[in-house]
């Protein structure tokens, strides 16, 4: 299954500028794509990707109404 199409209530989205933005952790994607390697790799491929224009993402102070650091990406 795809998790970007997936209608789940777990996952959360927003819009933003007409994109669509899932709520990803980098141990989450980590753990789906082991293949990527360690956390701290899956961030650096990320980054790089952002740096790229190929993902675009949005970090938000609170979700939920709980601070904290959320990352949100789109593709």
């Amino acid at each position: 299954m795809d998790i970007y199409t997936s209608s789940s209530d777990k996952i959360d989205y927003i819009i933003r500028e007409n994109d669509k933005f899932m709520w990803l952790t980098y141990g989450y994607i980590s753990e789906q794509l082991q293949l990527l390697g360690s956390v701290r790799t899956v961030q650096r491929k990320i980054d790089n990707f952002i740096d790229k224009k190929i993902l675009k993402k949005v970090i938000l102070n609170s979700k939920n109404k709980r601070a904290g650091k959320y990352m949100y990406l789109a593709p």
